[in-house]
């Protein structure tokens, strides 16, 4: 797990990548311990998530916490197979060297991402927006994920705009397709 020092080097710099810097890289830890300590991340996004979900659940749908573990298991999975096929689409792009870089820049800006999200989720889904603005919202929230990490992609690998959006769209595909199949699955529907 990263210490609190760590933590924020990584949070600034995930900040710094997010208004175009390319040179925060160099703030992260691309060390192989760098890359494995970068999935402690986890450790916030994931009960985050959790609570997200526990705080938007529609009374009498069922078990919240049940749905709320189901999502997690779903954002792991998704996570990984993201992590499996932004390593294989480098490696077969000649830039394999570049995904450890790649992946912690990507995984410190989950936790970025969190922080930002989670509160305009929590305002969409419990109605605090009319139904136009909100999709609207959303829709433009999603550009903007997919625009951070096509910045991240070609900050890390030094990729072309094919390959940075192709990382960027496969981000939002992955894990789309992961939730769509495994709510079907596994709640049913």
């Amino acid at each position: 797990m990263p210490d609190w020092p760590e933590v924020r080097r990584n949070l600034h710099a995930a900040w710094r990548l997010a208004h175009g810097e390319a040179a925060a890289m160099g703030r992260f830890d691309v060390t192989a311990d760098g890359f494995y300590r970068s999935f402690g991340v986890w450790a916030f996004v994931i009960p985050v998530q959790i609570l997200l979900v526990l705080a938007i659940a529609e009374p009498g749908r069922g078990d919240a916490l049940g749905l709320a573990l189901v999502e997690a298991l779903l954002f792991v999975v998704a996570w990984i197979l993201y992590a499996v096929t932004a390593a294989l689409l480098l490696q077969q792009t000649g830039r394999g060297r570049s995904f450890a870089g790649f992946m912690i820049a990507y995984n410190w800006a989950q936790a970025l991402l969190t922080l930002v999200v989670v509160p305009i989720f929590l305002l969409l889904a419990l109605g605090g927006l009319n139904t136009g603005l909100a999709a609207l919202l959303y829709w433009l929230l999603q550009l903007a994920i997919v625009a951070y990490i096509g910045v991240i992609a070609r900050a890390a690998t030094g990729a072309g705009i094919a390959i940075c959006l192709t990382l960027a769209l496969l981000d939002q595909v992955i894990f789309r397709l992961v939730f769509a199949a495994g709510q079907d699955l596994l709640l049913g529907g």
